[in-house]
């Protein structure tokens, strides 16, 4: 099953650009398992990660668009 991130700016990006998950926990230097409890909202992004993340993507997105939150995808994606 297919684990829903509470960011759908991020994922949506993450697919245009091919980016997976794996390769955006490397290219930050944050562990993958660290990243994905981030992106499903079991633990929240430093101010530091969060500029890390946007400087991965070609386009530039402000922080407050790039990280808005999804109430869906947080019902949907293992917030326990």
């Amino acid at each position: 099953m297919k684990s829903f991130s509470i960011f759908p700016t991020i994922d949506g990006i993450m697919a245009t650009e091919r980016i997976t998950r794996k390769k955006l926990s490397e290219k930050i230097g944050m562990r993958y398992i660290t990243l994905q409890n981030k992106l499903l909202g079991r633990t929240e992004f430093t101010r530091e990660e969060m500029f890390a993340i946007q400087n991965v993507f070609s386009r530039k997105i402000p922080l407050e668009e790039l990280f808005a939150k999804s109430t869906d995808a947080a019902q949907k994606g293992g917030l326990s």
